[in-house]
């Protein structure tokens, strides 16, 4: 591929709107005032902000309001930044937290920052809360004693688990974008040759049609392309016979317009999934 994927054109701001009522409605139902999320993809899901920098889902976080507005917590800003995005003006503000750090390599400046938000907020008694660390909670509770964090990731992924059409197309580009990644990855594949070798031939491919962002999953040979054409055959033996256990494949999604890509769970996440022989 030498020229940018044509993704679809979509209606970003309806697609938050579907979305965020699923959220909202959770929230009503189990009485929760707000949310307090760190996972990249509940964050996007959310509030269609992409929260993805690395691998990690310490770096970011919100403070999802059940009226509709959300508060973020950036790792690389250095004041608050009031309605900083006029794209989502549901996002109201943007605080700065531990530069460039996980927020469990400074638990005291994250806790602080994020506490300070709790209490500004008003009286909020009950908080739903993701994959936030223990020790991060442990602290919040001890700097916020009359707020209640309840769990609430479960009830987060299933409302996930139902696509919105817009979803569905976003899917079905990504994954075209990702079988030609694929096919570059096999057509790299050669006995005697590395596992890095095939994860730049699929970079690359991903990277030339746009994507937004990238990440690896490893498997155990290249399933990828388990067609049984005598192509994907000499390449599944090519991988086998080589130096290499397993071939190191990527995952991508795609932003267009200001909106997430939705993949296997909707928001900034990955496709295909892992898979082994």
């Amino acid at each position: 591929m030498n020229a940018l994927y044509r993704w679809p054109e979509y209606d970003a701001v309806e697609l938050h709107r579907a979305r965020f009522a699923r959220v909202q409605q959770v929230m009503r139902e189990d009485g929760l005032d707000a949310l307090l999320l760190v996972g990249p993809d509940h964050i996007r899901y959310a509030t269609d902000f992409r929260a993805h920098l690395t691998n990690e889902s310490e770096w970011f976080a919100a403070l999802v309001h059940r009226e509709g507005n959300a508060e973020l917590f950036l790792p690389y800003i250095d004041e608050t930044i009031e309605a900083p995005y006029p794209a989502m003006p549901w996002i109201s503000r943007v605080h700065p937290v531990a530069s460039w750090s996980a927020a469990t390599a400074n638990p005291r400046t994250w806790v602080r920052a994020v506490a300070a938000r709790l209490s500004a907020s008003g009286t909020r008694s009950r908080i739903g809360i993701d994959a936030v660390d223990q020790s991060l909670l442990a602290g919040l509770r001890e700097e916020a004693p009359s707020v209640e964090f309840v769990p609430a990731a479960l009830r987060l992924h299933r409302i996930r688990r139902q696509k919105h059409p817009i979803e569905l197309t976003l899917l079905d580009a990504v994954s075209r974008v990702n079988a030609g990644a694929m096919e570059a990855a096999l057509g790299a594949a050669r006995v005697g040759g590395t596992d890095h070798e095939v994860l730049a031939a699929a970079m690359a491919y991903q990277q030339a049609a746009g994507v937004e962002f990238v990440t690896t999953r490893s498997a155990t040979c290249a399933t990828a392309a388990a067609t049984g054409s005598p192509r994907a055959a000499a390449s599944r033996r090519a991988i086998r016979s080589s130096s290499t256990s397993g071939a190191t494949v990527p995952a991508a999604t795609r932003r267009t317009r200001g909106a997430p890509g939705s993949s296997g769970s909707p928001g900034t996440s990955t496709w295909p999934p892992t898979s082994t022989c």
